[in-house]
C-alpha cells in the first residue's frame, strides 16, 4: 500500500472512486470533475497536503481529507472502500492527516454543516452562501451515520468523543396536504406588531452577495420596514425540495413567527409540484427549530454523529 499527498493529475481516479464508493447514499448527486474544481479545491480551506490517497496495485483505495479553520482541524473525510477494510489503512490515514493538523486545538469529524470544505463554511459565505446540490448525506454537508457502530468504535478507540447529532428532517406528502395546513397570509399582526411575509427569487437579507448553483426561493419575514429573518429553499429534483437556509432573529422568535414562515415556504414548494422537503439541523443547538420542523410535519430521517478530539 502507497499514500501519498493528492494530485491534480488524480482527480479524473478520484472522481470515479467518489462516484462509486458513494451511489448508495442518501441525496447523492454524481461528482463531476468540474464540481469537485470549484466546490473543493476553490474552498479557502482548502490544501492539497491535507487530502491523502491510499493506493493498493496502483488503484484507490482508500481517502483521507483534513483542513484547518482558525485553531480547529477538521476530518472532512475518511473512507475505505469495504474489501480493504480491517488492514489498518483507516488508521494510517487517520494519523497522516492528524499529523499535518498539528498545531489545532481540537479535531472535529463529521461536522456536516461547519465542515470547511464540504460543508457550508460560514466563514466562505460571500462565495458560498448561496444553495448548492449536496454531494452525498444530509442537505449541508457530509457525516456519518449515529447508528454505524464500526465508525464509532474507530473513533473513539483514538481519542474521538461523539458530540451533539445532527438531524435530517423530511416531510413528506405535500401535494396531499389540505390547504389549511399551509399559511399563505402576507401580512399579520402579533401582539400589536405587523409582520410582512415576502416570496423572492434568487435574494437573501441575510447575505447581500453571494453565489449559487441552483435557483432557488426565499420566504422573507419583515416588520416596521426591516427584515427578521428567511427561509430558502430549492428543488433537488422533481419530487423534492431542500431548506439551505433558515434564519430568525431574536427579537421574531418566540411569536409563532417561525412557523409562520416556515408553512408558507411549504406552500410555495406545493404550488412548484414538489411533495417532500428535506432539511438539515442541530439536534441540540437548535432544539428550537426541531420543535417547530416537527409542528409542521417533518421526522428525522437520518441521525448524523459528529465527533470531537481534544489535542493536548
Amino acid at each position: 500500500m502507497r499514500i501519498r499527498t493528492f494530485d491534480t493529475r488524480d482527480i479524473p481516479e478520484f472522481v470515479s472512486f467518489w462516484n462509486h464508493s458513494f451511489s448508495h447514499e442518501r441525496l447523492f448527486v454524481p461528482l463531476a470533475e468540474e464540481t469537485f474544481r470549484t466546490r473543493v479545491l476553490g474552498r479557502t480551506a482548502f490544501r492539497p497536503e491535507g487530502l491523502r490517497i491510499a493506493r493498493i496495485s496502483g488503484d484507490i483505495v482508500a481517502l483521507g481529507h483534513g483542513a484547518r479553520k482558525g485553531d480547529e482541524g477538521f476530518l472532512s473525510l475518511l473512507y475505505v472502500a469495504p474489501e480493504f477494510r480491517g488492514r489498518g489503512i483507516g488508521a494510517r490515514l487517520l494519523d497522516e492527516v492528524s499529523e499535518w493538523l498539528g498545531g489545532v486545538s481540537r479535531i472535529r469529524a463529521g461536522a456536516v454543516i461547519f465542515d470547511p470544505i464540504y460543508g457550508v463554511d460560514f466563514d466562505d459565505r460571500r462565495k458560498w452562501g448561496g444553495p448548492r446540490r449536496p454531494f452525498w448525506g444530509s442537505s449541508e454537508g457530509l457525516s456519518a451515520r449515529a447508528g454505524d457502530l464500526d465508525t464509532r468504535n474507530f473513533m473513539v478507540k483514538r481519542g474521538f468523543v461523539p458530540e451533539d447529532a445532527d438531524y435530517s428532517m423530511l416531510v413528506t406528502g405535500l401535494r396531499g396536504r389540505a390547504e389549511d395546513t399551509f399559511n399563505r397570509r402576507e401580512r399579520f399582526t402579533v401582539a400589536r406588531r405587523a409582520y410582512e411575509i415576502r416570496v423572492v427569487d434568487n435574494s437573501s437579507v441575510r447575505q447581500k452577495s453571494y453565489q449559487h448553483e441552483v435557483p432557488h426561493r426565499v420566504v422573507q419575514l419583515w416588520s416596521g420596514g426591516y427584515p427578521l429573518g428567511e427561509c430558502m429553499w430549492c428543488a433537488f429534483d422533481d419530487d423534492l425540495a431542500t431548506i439551505y437556509d433558515f434564519y430568525l432573529a431574536p427579537d421574531g422568535r418566540g411569536l409563532g413567527m417561525g412557523r409562520a414562515v416556515l408553512l408558507r415556504a411549504l406552500a410555495d414548494i406545493k404550488d412548484a409540484g414538489l411533495d417532500a422537503c428535506d432539511l438539515t439541523t442541530g439536534s441540540r443547538r437548535n432544539a428550537r427549530a426541531v420543535k417547530v420542523y416537527r409542528m409542521a410535519g417533518f421526522r428525522i430521517a437520518e441521525v448524523w454523529q459528529p465527533y470531537v478530539r481534544e489535542v493536548k
